[in-house]
């Protein structure tokens, strides 16, 4: 189960998020987005990402303390069937291995509960991020859609400059022959 969040934290990870980000600092900054929005969320997602990380290794120490237990209890039950076995009266202290078995079972069931809990943070985390990172990409195309509109405004505001010197050229062409005539 560790490998399978692994695999699905690593498929989380940023390398478009990386690639739009240097995008983003090469680009001249002509948006109508301010950049304080971009920020958050990166950050955002950036805090989600190491709070991922650490519910992950936070959830792998106590999966192996589990395993620990486990193992612990089992020689713990194989100890107390070869004392059984070889004492003539092995009630108390087959009372003492029965209250740990008792304490051992409650620590596992803990940290069952606990590892549930993990898990269940690992995927509100995952969701946080994937969400945060559909807001960036809206984000982004919109940025995208204004510098496109920009570059129209620019490129239209260009062509009747062109219009204007040719029309003033024009009129000056057309006075210099009146005054021929």
């Amino acid at each position: 189960m560790p490998s399978t969040l692994e695999d699905k934290v690593a498929s989380t990870k940023r390398p478009a998020h990386d690639e739009a980000d240097s995008e983003n600092r090469k680009a001249p900054k002509t948006s109508h987005i301010p950049s304080s929005h971009v920020r958050p969320i990166t950050s955002a997602i950036s805090q989600a990402a190491t709070a991922l990380i650490m519910v992950r290794e936070e959830f792998k120490a106590r999966s192996d303390d589990l395993k620990a237990l486990k193992g612990e209890l089992a020689q713990r039950m194989i100890d107390a069937r070869q004392q059984a076995a070889n004492s003539t009266s092995p009630q108390p202290r087959l009372d003492r291995l029965r209250a740990e078995h008792r304490h051992i079972d409650e620590n596992i069931f803990g940290a069952q509960r606990l590892a549930s809990d993990c898990v269940n943070e690992v995927t509100v985390q995952k969701s946080k991020i994937w969400g945060l990172q559909h807001d960036h990409e809206v984000l982004e195309e919109e940025a995208m859609a204004i510098k496109d509109d920009i570059k129209k405004i620019a490129g239209d505001k260009r062509s009747d400059v062109g219009k204007l010197a040719e029309k003033m050229t024009l009129e000056g062409e057309v006075r210099a022959l009146k005054s021929e005539i």
